[in-house]
């Protein structure tokens, strides 16, 4: 692996391929392929949905002969990464004779005050770099969190701030209801027609919350681990296990509404007519006063 520059745009691989003479003496065509790569992610297991190496076709290498060819895994994100590519390199001669074989790239660009490789050595001399603690806490940035989505090619878009990992976002269209919402705040599905529960009613009739406050006192379970109960239409009188339905509406709603809002303006009207009389009736008498005398 050549030396990372902070303008790279991604981890490159020189390979010298060799024809040897004491063999078949002929010219072979060879290409090289990219089968996967693999790059371990922060819980300690390895993720092959990733980029992969660009090779292709490098033209022909004389018996005897060596040629130098150059793999490219395309990231502008070059530091802090570990893994190892598979890689085949396929040659054949002009009789269509064909030999393949196997090989494995392994890189380690991880910045580390203890242990720094000479791949990241000039790099790290020419950046100014922050000790982080995690890997997916960019160095380069005062440990601020990486780009998760262009690091891991689109495989582990959520920033967790607890963790300060980067990991997989839910498929929410997969949920089986088909009524899931994708929520950001906390990475997970939630299903739009299961958002009260029995627990969280009897929580608020033994006034288990404060105030206006959604999140229970003393309880720090998340929203997904609780067993949500299916809304329902809600008609006649509340009683103790009945549940509202969010999105069900009385035909009465919208012109009740509207009656109280007409009442409200008529109140305030008053108010401000009244004010209005007695300020008048009080300047009227104290202009008439001198005159009277």
């Amino acid at each position: 692996m050549r030396h990372l520059r902070p303008k790279d745009i991604g981890l490159i691989f020189d390979m010298t391929v060799y024809n040897d003479p004491n063999k078949k003496k002929e010219s072979l065509d060879f290409r090289i392929q990219c089968e996967k790569c693999c790059i371990k992610v922060p819980d300690n297991s390895t993720s092959c949905d990733v980029a992969q190496l660009v090779g292709g076709n490098f033209g022909s290498v004389m018996p005897g002969s060596t040629k130098v060819v150059s793999l490219v895994w395309p990231t502008v994100t070059l530091h802090n990464r570990v893994g190892s590519c598979d890689i085949f390199i396929t040659s054949q001669n002009k009789t269509g004779g064909r030999i393949k074989i196997s090989h494995t790239i392994h890189f380690d660009t991880t910045i580390n005050k203890q242990m720094v490789t000479e791949h990241v050595k000039a790099y790290i001399n020419s950046v100014n770099y922050t000790q982080c603690s995690g890997p997916d806490l960019d160095p380069l940035r005062n440990c601020t969190p990486a780009d998760c989505e262009e690091k891991y090619f689109g495989q582990r878009n959520f920033f967790n701030t607890k963790t300060n990992f980067c990991e997989p976002v839910p498929d929410c269209s997969a949920v089986d209801t088909g009524d899931a919402i994708y929520d950001y705040t906390v990475n997970e599905c939630v299903d739009v027609k299961r958002i009260v529960c029995q627990e969280h009613i009897d929580k608020m009739q033994k006034g288990g919350y404060d105030g206006n406050m959604w999140e229970p006192k003393h309880d720090t379970e998340s929203f997904a681990n609780i067993t949500h109960m299916p809304l329902e239409k809600y008609e006649g009188n509340m009683k103790t296990n009945d549940v509202i339905d969010v999105d069900a509406k009385s035909p009465w709603t919208g012109i009740l509404q509207g009656f109280l809002m007409i009442i409200a303006a008529l109140a305030i009207y008053l108010c401000i007519s009244c004010c209005t009389f007695s300020l008048m009736v009080l300047i009227t008498k104290r202009s008439s006063g001198p005159n009277n005398n």
